[in-house]
C-alpha cells in the first residue's frame, strides 16, 4: 500500500514539474505588433500574450532581439523558449512549433503614388529595387521567388525615406508596420499606394526542446489563445 501511495505522489510531482511555470519569448522591433519603449515590451502581440500568461498562470519574460534571423538562431541555441510574433516558414518549423494565430499579418507592396509595377512579372523580379524587413518572412518570400534586387533593413523609417527619395522602387512589408511608420513620417497616405500580396497567420513559435520538457504546453497555449483572437 505504501508503495502505491509513494508512486501516486511521485506521479503528481512529475506532472506538476512538467507544467511550465515560466517562459522566455524573444521579439523583434516590429511596431505595432511588438516593440520596446523605455525598456518595456509593448504592442498588440505583447498585450495578448500577457493575457495568455495570466490564463495559464505563466510568468512570461519578453526579450527584445534585433532581427528575426537572430531570434531563430537564439531558438536553435535554446537561448529563448519562443518567438513572438511570427508567421510560418520551413526553417522555423524545423526547430519550433507554431501556435494558433494571435492575429493576421497582411504583406503589402508600397510604391510612390504614380509608380506602376507588375510585381509578379519577370521584369520586376530582375529590375525593381525592393526594401524589406531583414530576415522577416517577407525577406524570405522575396528570395524564394527569385527577386534579385533586395535591400533588407530593420529600420522601417529608413525604408520609407528610401522609397520617397527614389533609392528603391517599392517596399514589401507588413501592412500594420508600414502604417505605423507612415504616421511618424512627413509623408501622407495619398503620397503612396499599396497592393496586397497575401495575408498570413501571425502567432507564436515555441521551441521543440521546451515542448519536450512540457508536453502539454502547446495544447494549453492554443486553448488560451483562441478566445483572444479577433
Amino acid at each position: 500500500m505504501r508503495i502505491i501511495v509513494a508512486l501516486f505522489i511521485l506521479l503528481i510531482i512529475n506532472k506538476v514539474a512538467a507544467k511550465a511555470a515560466s517562459i522566455t519569448l524573444g521579439y523583434p522591433e516590429f511596431q505595432p505588433f511588438t516593440y520596446t519603449k523605455d525598456g518595456v515590451a509593448l504592442g498588440v502581440g505583447i498585450e495578448r500574450l500577457k493575457d495568455v500568461g495570466k490564463q495559464l498562470n505563466l510568468d512570461v519574460t519578453f526579450e527584445p532581439i534585433d532581427s528575426y534571423g537572430i531570434a531563430v538562431r537564439f531558438l536553435r541555441e535554446n537561448k529563448i523558449d519562443g518567438l513572438a510574433l511570427a508567421s510560418r516558414n520551413d526553417e522555423r518549423d524545423e526547430i519550433a512549433v507554431f501556435s494558433q494565430p494571435i492575429t493576421s499579418n497582411n504583406w503589402i507592396w508600397i510604391t510612390r503614388k504614380h509608380y506602376k509595377i507588375d510585381f509578379a512579372s519577370e521584369h520586376a523580379k530582375l529590375h525593381i529595387r525592393i526594401s524589406t524587413y531583414k530576415n522577416a518572412n517577407t525577406h524570405t518570400w522575396l528570395s524564394k521567388h527569385e527577386y534579385k534586387l533586395i535591400y533588407p533593413t530593420t529600420d522601417v523609417n529608413a525604408m520609407l525615406r528610401q522609397l520617397m527619395h527614389n533609392r528603391v522602387d517599392t517596399i514589401f512589408l507588413a501592412e500594420e508596420v508600414f502604417k505605423q511608420a507612415l504616421k511618424s513620417s512627413k509623408w501622407k497616405p495619398n503620397d503612396i499606394k499599396t497592393h496586397l500580396e497575401v495575408s498570413k497567420p501571425f502567432g507564436v513559435y515555441i521551441s521543440k526542446l521546451f515542448l519536450q520538457q512540457h508536453p502539454n504546453f502547446m495544447e494549453r497555449l492554443n486553448k488560451a489563445i483562441i478566445p483572444l483572437t479577433p
